[in-house]
């Protein structure tokens, strides 16, 4: 495996339009984020912070945007909007999502979703060993 520079947002909760059964429909619930994004550790090396993987850029995302989207049904809807938005700064190579619906089973469960999303063209570090 490669040496690699890791950005991680972790902690955050919002409440989100979010569920496929009907009591879950014309409310939020919380739902836990965690998201990280990486490169080769080498990468940065000007001390500049515009040449940093941005964690603020994904906490504004989150915390702006997310809010106000409209009901989606599936944790998988919402993972794959925020590899997408992630994987727009070319300086990220890959990234993991992780989300949480932390309310839908009274606390008995928490059901998630995570997501490891390389960006295209590369093959993780285990692939290029063979």
């Amino acid at each position: 495996m490669r040496d690699r520079q890791i950005i991680r947002l972790k902690g955050l909760v919002l409440d989100l339009a979010i569920g496929v059964f009907d009591d879950e429909h014309g409310r939020t619930q919380p739902v836990e984020i965690e998201v990280e994004a990486w490169r080769d550790a080498g990468a940065f090396t000007s001390g500049r912070y515009q040449d940093c993987l941005d964690y603020h850029r994904l906490f504004t995302h989150l915390t702006e945007v997310w809010p106000t989207r409209p009901h989606q049904a599936l944790l998988e809807s919402w993972a794959e909007d925020l590899i997408v938005f992630v994987l727009e700064d070319p300086q990220v190579e890959g990234c993991r999502v992780r989300l949480a619906k932390l309310a839908i089973y009274g606390g008995r469960a928490v059901p998630e979703v995570e997501i490891i999303r390389h960006r295209a063209g590369l093959r993780p570090a285990a692939d290029r060993r063979a």
